[in-house]
């Protein structure tokens, strides 16, 4: 499905590209952010 479809259906997505994974923190930040501050404690707990 292409994100226009995922957004008619009510769901939001982050878009992660290859390049970005190796900057591990700076994925860790974009992905607290897109979840929101309650899903921080669980992500930091994993690294």
């Amino acid at each position: 499905m292409n994100q226009r479809k995922l957004e008619g259906l009510g769901w939001d997505f982050l878009v992660v590209w290859e390049c970005e994974l190796k900057d591990v923190d700076m994925l860790g930040m974009r992905l607290i952010e897109f979840l929101g501050e309650q899903h921080r404690s669980a992500l930091l707990e994993n690294q």
